[in-house]
Order: C-alpha cells, then structure tokens, then sequence
C-alpha cells in the first residue's frame, strides 16, 4: 500500500507540472487530467495544424517526447491540433522536460 500512495502522490506532483508549464506556456485548452497518466492538449489557439512536425522537432531539437494527436483523433485536422504528454516519469524528468518545451516551444512557433 506505501508503494502504491507513493506513486500515487508522484503522478498528482508530476501532473501538476505539466499543467503548471502549458500554463505558462500560454496553453489554455487542456482536457481534465483525471484518472489518466497523461495530459491532453491542444495548440489550435498557436495556430499549431501539424502534431506530428512539432513532435519529430521537439524529440530531435531538444530531446523531449510526447505523442501527436494524430494517432488519437479520427479527424487530421483536429488531430494536427493537439498533443498528449505523459507524466508518468520520474519528477525530476518531467521538469527537465518541461522546461526545455517552455524555453524551445516559442522558437519553434516563430519558424513555423
């Protein structure tokens, strides 16, 4: 039982994370993360159409991961739009990761 409140307690921590960086990321349309080890995210509003470019970029630019909404929406367009990031690390590597899209995300906007 300690194991399982310890993981517990580690993914509320690290979801809270998550959301407190696509907040200050400027993200504002985020599905409730309730029961899931995972953050559903759009970017619609950054005028992000292509999920999949900005992932392959963010892997090979600053080494984070997380998948496109391509491979979870039946419609392309609206799965071009959005994003789901998981927090089931390590607390230390989502942060690392968290601030390396909120440093590398602006950037990548401004190119696209």
């Amino acid at each position: 039982v300690n194991e399982l409140e310890a993981h517990v307690a580690r993914y509320d921590k690290n979801r809270k994370v998550v959301l407190d960086g696509l907040r200050r990321m400027g993200v504002a349309d985020v599905a409730p993360a309730n029961g899931a080890f995972y953050v559903y995210f759009s970017l619609s509003s950054f005028g992000v159409c292509d999920s999949a470019a900005l992932c392959a970029a963010a892997l090979e630019e600053v080494g984070v991961a997380f998948t496109p909404g391509i491979d979870f929406e039946c419609d392309p367009a609206v799965g071009g739009e959005r994003f789901r990031i998981s927090y089931a690390g390590s607390t230390e590597e989502i942060t690392e990761a968290m601030c390396k899209l909120e440093e590398w995300l602006p950037g990548w906007l401004a190119k696209s």
